[in-house]
Order: C-alpha cells, then sequence, then structure tokens
C-alpha cells in the first residue's frame, strides 16, 4: 500500500511521528516547489525520510545530490583515490550508493560516518520543515542503496532541526547572505574553543571564500554552517568582509567533490528510491528572485497492481493513523 498526500493539509512531524509509531519501513518522499537555492536554483526538489522500523536510518532535502558524501569529503578525511574508487562502483552497480561503497571498503571510520549520516540527517529536516507547500508518498519497503546501519529517533531528530529554526533568525543577522566572506580577526578578544566539526568549517576560510563556497565544499546546508560561523563572529573571532571570490582556489576538497558531482550528473543520481541526495538549503524566506532551471525528475509512477491511498486535508490524525496502521511493513 502506498499513502500519498498534500503537506498543506498535514504536518511533516505528525507524520512521521504516526508512521514511526507503526514502527513502519520505507520511504517517505516530499516534493516541493523552492522559491530559490543556493546551490542549484531548482524549481523543484525532492526530499526522503527513510525509515527502518521506525527509526530513522537516513534523510535527504535534495535526493538529486550525493550531500552526505559531499559532507564527508568537508571533513578532509576522505583521499581523491578512495572517493574514485567508490564513485567508479557505484557507476558498475546502482544497487550500491555511494556512501554505503565508502562504508564497504573501509574508507571512513564507522562513528565519523555515523556522526555525519546524523547531522545530514538534521540538515535535511530543518530544510524541509520549512515546506509548506507540496507533496508526499509513503511507500513501504523502498529500497535504500545508502543506508549505513544510522537509526536515530525521529522525534530527537526533528527537535535537533527545531532548535536550529529557534536560532536561525538570530544567526543570520550576524551573517547577511551566501554572498558575505568572512576572514580570522587577528587580535580576538577571547580564546578560541571550537570542535573537530567546527574546525573543519573554519579551516576553509581565507577571506576570500563567500558562504556559498564554504556550503559546496563542506556539503552542509547554508543554516548548518552558519551555526556553527555566527557565534565566531559574535566573539569576535571571525570578521564579515567586503571581499569576493573572485579566483577559486584549486584544492583536494574542490577536486573530490567535483567527482561526487560527476556521479550526480550521471543517469544513476536520478533513481527517485535509492539516492541519497544532499542537504543543502536555501536562505529561509529571505530570497528576492528565483532562478529557474529543469526541474529535478520525480519518483515513478506505482505499478498498476499497487494500492494507493490518498490522504485529504480534512483527514484527523485518528483517521490518518489507521490508515498508516493499515499500510503494509516494508
Amino acid at each position: 500500500m502506498r499513502l500519498d498526500g498534500s503537506l498543506e493539509g498535514f504536518s511533516l512531524p505528525d507524520i512521521v511521528a504516526l508512521l514511526t509509531a507503526s514502527r513502519k519501513s520505507g520511504a517517505l518522499h516530499l516534493s516541493h516547489e523552492a522559491r530559490h537555492d543556493v546551490i542549484r536554483h531548482d524549481v523543484i526538489r525532492h526530499g526522503v525520510i527513510r525509515l527502518v522500523d521506525g527509526a530513522v536510518s537516513g534523510a535527504s532535502s535534495d535526493t538529486a545530490r550525493q550531500s552526505l558524501v559531499r559532507r564527508l569529503i568537508g571533513t578532509g578525511h576522505l583521499t581523491d583515490e578512495v572517493v574514485s574508487a567508490g564513485v567508479a562502483r557505484v557507476r558498475a552497480d546502482h544497487a550500491v550508493g555511494l556512501a554505503r561503497a565508502l562504508q564497504d571498503a573501509d574508507a571512513v571510520e564507522k562513528s565519523l560516518l555515523l556522526d555525519a549520516a546524523r547531522g545530514h540527517a538534521v540538515d535535511a529536516l530543518f530544510d524541509m520543515l520549512q515546506w509548506t507547500d507540496g507533496s508526499f508518498r509513503f511507500g513501504a519497503g523502498d529500497y535504500d542503496v545508502d543506508d549505513v546501519g544510522l537509526r536515530e529517533s525521529a522525534e530527537e531528530l526533528f527537535a535537533a532541526a527545531g532548535q536550529r529554526m529557534e536560532a536561525w533568525q538570530r544567526l543570520s543577522l550576524r551573517i547577511p547572505s551566501s554572498a558575505a566572506v568572512l576572514r580570522l580577526a587577528v587580535a580576538p578578544a577571547h580564546d578560541p574553543v571550537l570542535t573537530r566539526d567546527d574546525w573543519a568549517v573554519v579551516s576553509m576560510i581565507d577571506g576570500r571564500r563567500s558562504i556559498g563556497d564554504l556550503v559546496s565544499w563542506s556539503g552542509r546546508c547554508e543554516p548548518a554552517v552558519v551555526a556553527v560561523l555566527a557565534p565566531l563572529v559574535e566573539r569576535g573571532l571571525l570578521e564579515v568582509t567586503g571581499g569576493s571570490n573572485d579566483d577559486e582556489v584549486a584544492t583536494g576538497l574542490a577536486h573530490q567533490q567535483q567527482l561526487v558531482a560527476s556521479l550526480e550528473q550521471a543517469p544513476v543520481s536520478d533513481r527517485a528510491a535509492g539516492d541519497t541526495g544532499p542537504n543543502e538549503s536555501a536562505r529561509p524566506q529571505t530570497a528576492q528572485t528565483a532562478q529557474t532551471a529543469q526541474p529535478v525528475r520525480s519518483a515513478p509512477e506505482p505499478a498498476a497492481t499497487e494500492q494507493v491511498v490518498v490522504l485529504e486535508p480534512g483527514v484527523n490524525r485518528s483517521m490518518l493513523l489507521r490508515l498508516i496502521a493499515a499500510a503494509a511493513v516494508g
């Protein structure tokens, strides 16, 4: 059984809460008309939340991109050789995703991979919580080519995404746009104390690269990057400059990201049920214009024999729970 509905009529946390309460396995696919997008300027964006026995095993707010691997690249723990080998395997075997290929090759520590997958899921939920229009579809048993073993409580992940939303308005005032350029303060007023994750972003700052560059190279969404950098601006450790990135600096990170981009442009990246897309999100409700590109290919239509339940906005929570409980468990 498949469940279809509109995001105008149902809250995303409510939909996921009911699926997790029923211990469903499968994928909740979402589509949304993006008003702007820092990375790709697509008209339609497709996201997914994956569940295994009611636990979140992964999430993405843009299934057309390989943002989990981009995030791993941004940590500086991967080499050109392992990324190239992973890309080659995915091209040869479409049943394996790039993150899984890296995991199978022991190219990344398990703890680092799971931390990245969890952060990636929080980024995606933060982004998709802002999708107040669009549609959703839950398919029981949808296969995930990039299941790396993450099993997280949906309630905890949504709580983390909600905390980020509460802080976003204040933090975004410190960094006015994705075109802003930062530099290290020469004489900071406070001693710098950073986590390893924070340092992975700060180390890319050179006084020329914009916030948009840092988003692209780190593999994180803009709010996640701003959440790291804005407090450092507040503490006087970083300064916002009027500079611009006139010439792109060639780095190992840029080369690895280009390797991943080649997969995103290939037909394999159009597998709706299998791709892990990125979580790069646009700055919420602050775009002045929207640029149009070709829409992302939508998920394939269900087979003729598949039973589809279309949920209307008038369906109450109790009825929705009964309909979800009736769906086949994957």
